[in-house]
């Protein structure tokens, strides 16, 4: 490789290397602003989760139960805990409260399952392209979601407007892919 076309080479290194650490930045920001929406949402407070607190609250669970692997925290263990942490016993909830507390609390456990590993995928143009002119003959195997490289993913769709991004997750007993839109608000979209 000469050294004009080395360099040409060292120029998109930089420029992806750069375009990551902005969706990294971005997923960053779009976490918070998830988790401060649904905390003012749900209970009136603004704040931010403690991911600390969430490590002790999982290792306390997985004492006394079991979940499946591909799930960093359960929505369902979060939603009580969350309920619970804010006085509020799911008893004294209506079904139009309860449903709005188990939506706020689907979206963070989506992120609160990203939070560990801050995993970021983005997609280079060349995949981009041939993935687009990919025949998909057969089903995907739902099997393949129990692979992913981490409990939740943070996926950059440089193609939507503003190069939004979405977080994704496994959530049971399905289990079901969940994603929450970095522009989405809970209350009002279906994930």
């Amino acid at each position: 490789m000469g050294r004009a076309a080395r360099t040409k080479h060292e120029r998109r290194e930089v420029a992806r290397w750069a375009q990551a650490a902005d969706l990294a930045q971005r997923a960053d920001q779009a976490a918070d602003h998830v988790i401060a929406h649904c905390l003012a949402q749900a209970f009136g407070r603004t704040g931010a989760l403690d991911l600390d607190a969430l490590r002790s609250l999982r290792a306390q669970v997985a004492q006394r139960t079991a979940w499946p692997s591909w799930s960093w925290l359960p929505n369902t263990i979060f939603v009580q805990d969350l309920l619970a942490t804010n006085g509020i016993g799911i008893d004294q909830t209506g079904d139009a409260g309860l449903e709005k507390y188990c939506r706020l609390a689907a979206a963070m456990t989506t992120v609160v399952n990203w939070l560990p590993g801050r995993t970021v995928v983005y997609y280079d143009t060349t995949l981009l392209d041939s993935l687009a002119n990919t025949p998909i003959e057969q089903p995907i195997p739902a099997q393949v979601l129990y692979r992913l490289p981490a409990w939740g993913l943070y996926l950059g769709l440089p193609w939507l407007v503003g190069g939004a991004g979405v977080f994704a997750c496994l959530m049971g007993p399905g289990p079901d892919l969940h994603t929450l839109g970095d522009h989405e608000d809970p209350l009002v979209s279906d994930h």
